[in-house]
């Protein structure tokens, strides 16, 4: 595959939201609406330019989201270590973490999303278990309390 930055006429270190723009005028000047009455070898020459096109941006969003996954090593904390990959100062490797050291939705230890949310929003969600059941048990220790001191107010009142 040729050059995806050479393909959409931008420098290597053009942000995502460049290619898109450059991708978009690109295809406008390839688009075949633009030569409605071009013939067979024009018509398969912009069907070409529009396929390497959106070839070159679909490569250019993958590197990108492979930049923005370079995060710290876990056990060293040594910038710039791409997720999946060893560290190169400690040879921690990021798969023997446990999974509660994961970000939200990656990691071998990722769980499925609950209700539509990750797992570390849905245990901070109003409806969950970690959230009602202390909200419960003050209630069901309130009620306890009350209770007690209605009895011994009644006790008391009797005496």
């Amino acid at each position: 595959m040729d050059d995806p930055y050479a393909v959409l006429g931008i420098p290597a270190t053009a942000t995502l939201a460049q290619a898109e723009a450059a991708f978009r005028e690109r295809l406008r000047e390839v688009h075949p609406d633009r030569h409605p009455d071009a013939d067979d070898e024009m018509a398969e020459a912009d069907a070409a330019a529009t396929r390497a096109l959106s070839d070159a941006i679909r490569e250019v969003r993958y590197r990108l989201r492979e930049v923005r996954t370079i995060e710290r090593c876990g056990t060293c904390g040594t910038p710039a270590v791409v997720s999946g990959t060893a560290c190169p100062v400690c040879g921690a490797d990021p798969d023997d973490r446990p999974w509660w050291h994961d970000e939200p939705g990656q990691g071998v230890g990722a769980l499925p999303p609950i209700d539509g949310m990750h797992r570390t929003e849905w245990l901070r969600s109003p409806t969950s278990p970690n959230v009602l059941a202390p909200v419960i048990l003050a209630f069901v220790a309130i009620a306890a309390f009350a209770l007690v001191f209605w009895v011994l107010t009644s006790m008391v009142a009797r005496s």
